[in-house]
Formats: structure tokens, sequence, C-alpha cells
């Protein structure tokens, strides 16, 4: 898909005038939401994604419309995107959420930082490994930082429209 299908909401698209539409260049920054095979169709379905509440922090810094949001899936280690916030982020915005793949030791979703989305842009699944050189990875190289700047963003945008 092209940007130009998408209406703009960023900062940057309503400064252009009216009828300015999205790009990549106006995300200020992303932040990836992990699932596995057991959480994946409930967050796309649902169209709601979750993180453990110590990264409520990453969650409730989500600029509706301005960050882009993605789906990663651990199993397969393929990336998907583009989406983008419906609304401004909440705990236990759906408390029952991934409850039926996951244990939580209060009763309540086992990801309660949430968020609602959008799927702005469908690009094919990526795999991770086109664009892990723009990630941040921990110490132990097997896990890489949620939180992705605005270059990182942009940068992996730009790949997934190049693959479809």
């Amino acid at each position: 898909q092209q940007w130009q299908d998408v209406p703009a909401r960023a900062p940057a698209a309503a400064a252009a005038g009216a009828g300015s539409r999205m790009d990549p260049r106006w995300m200020r920054a992303g932040l990836v939401f992990k699932a596995s095979n057991s959480t994946w169709n409930e967050c796309i379905n649902k169209r709601l994604f979750g993180l453990p509440q110590n990264q409520w922090k990453r969650v409730s810094n989500i600029v509706t419309g301005e960050t882009a949001l993605f789906l990663f899936n651990v199993q397969s280690n393929m990336l998907l995107g583009l989406f983008v916030a419906e609304r401004p982020p909440a705990m236990n915005i759906d408390p029952e959420a991934w409850k039926g793949a996951v244990r939580s030791r209060d009763g309540n979703s086992p990801f309660p930082a949430q968020v609602e989305v959008k799927h702005v842009v469908k690009f094919k699944p990526l795999d991770i490994a086109k664009v892990e050189h723009l990630l941040v990875w921990h110490s132990n190289g097997a896990t890489f930082d949620l939180q992705l700047d605005g270059e990182s963003t942009a940068g992996i945008i730009q790949i997934m429209q190049q693959n479809g």
C-alpha cells in the first residue's frame, strides 16, 4: 500500500494543511508489542495490544495517531505493521484479554498495559532479521528494546514498504 491511502493525524501533517496524508517521517517514535502463536489472533481480532504491567510507562507514552505500533510474533519472528492507537492507552481496557492463553497472578489480563489499535497500512509480515540492524539489542543478544526512536521507526516502515 501507499501512504497516500491513509488519512494523517500527525501534527506535521496537520501543519501541512487540509488533505495532507500520513507519511512515515511524521511518526515520532514506535513501540513493538510481542505476541505468541497463542495470543496473536486475539491481538488481531480484538484490535488490542498489551504488555505486562511493568511496561505501562512505555505504553502510556503512545500518542494517538503519531506513534507507530508493530506486532512481533516471538515464535515465527515475523513483524506486522503498521498500526496506530485508536485512542489513548489505558490499564485493563479488556481485563479478560489473553487470559485463555497466559496465566496471571491476579486473575486479570496478563498484559494489562493496553491500547486499542487500527491497522492503517497492511504491509506483508516481515522477518525480524530484515530490520534487526535498526533495533537496540539487550546484552543477552536474544531480546531487543521494544521502544523505537524516530529514526528506527522510519527505517522499519521504509523496509516494510519496500517488502510490500
